[in-house]
């Protein structure tokens, strides 16, 4: 009986099997996606005054992905050379501090580096290694 069971098994998954295939010339339907939940954005900028253009399009970026609503927060990390967009009166860093204002206007939060702060004399609090500013 065994020896009888074990090919009607594998003819009854077969035969379902082809029934489930989509018929010739049709694609078989797509699985249902699940819903995953968008993550938020992250933008570094890093890049210093030298370069204006680069330093300004991470806050110009950054408002845009937060005005576009895709993403449910958007953080810009300043570290580095970009810390010069924090220096009142740096001429070469004026459109770049336009932007990141446009930016924290859109609800983008800005966090700046501790040690990339002091480096360049501007002034910080005690606290963490990443300060909003």
């Amino acid at each position: 009986m065994s020896r009888l069971l074990l090919p009607a098994l594998l003819s009854a998954v077969w035969f379902s099997a082809r029934a489930d295939a989509a018929p010739a010339g049709r694609a078989a339907p797509a699985p249902a996606a699940a819903a995953v939940a968008p993550a938020p954005g992250l933008v570094v900028a890093r890049t210093g005054a030298e370069d204006p253009a680069t330093l300004s399009s991470a806050f110009r970026h950054a408002a845009a992905a937060q005005a576009s609503g895709h993403l449910p927060a958007v953080t810009v990390v300043v570290y580095g050379r970009a810390i010069q967009v924090f220096q009142p009166g740096l001429v070469s860093a004026e459109e770049a501090r336009n932007q990141l204002g446009a930016a924290r206007a859109a609800g983008v939060r800005v966090l700046a580096c501790r040690q990339a702060l002091e480096r360049h004399g501007i002034p910080v609090a005690a606290g963490h290694a990443l300060l909003p500013y």
